[in-house]
């Protein structure tokens, strides 16, 4: 009844929570070319979420692309982070260093 009244009342916000869930199921599956595509999805609308962009970085890095995760994951840089986003971009900086 809920995804109903989303689907037809906030349209927008159920495609991107739907990218969002897709884009952790990839990321779960190691399938991090189609993380990747979702989170950039999500971020089309939510240009500053923290765990949208820091996930995009965590599986940029994961798919091989260094350069591009230490740029994305560059932004969350000096920003007031929730812990669980902060917690992980530090686990993949210290994978990097």
């Amino acid at each position: 009844m809920a995804a109903i009244y989303a689907g037809t009342y906030c349209p927008e916000t159920l495609r991107v929570t739907v990218a969002y869930q897709d884009a952790q199921s990839a990321e779960r599956a190691k399938n991090f070319g189609r993380a990747i595509q979702e989170y950039e999805t999500v971020l089309e609308t939510y240009l500053d979420s923290p765990l949208a962009l820091a996930h995009l970085g965590i599986s940029s890095y994961r798919s091989g692309n260094t350069l591009q995760a230490i740029w994305i994951l560059g932004a969350l840089w000096g920003r007031d982070n929730p812990k669980e986003a902060a917690n992980q971009v530090n686990k993949i900086i210290d994978e990097i260093m």
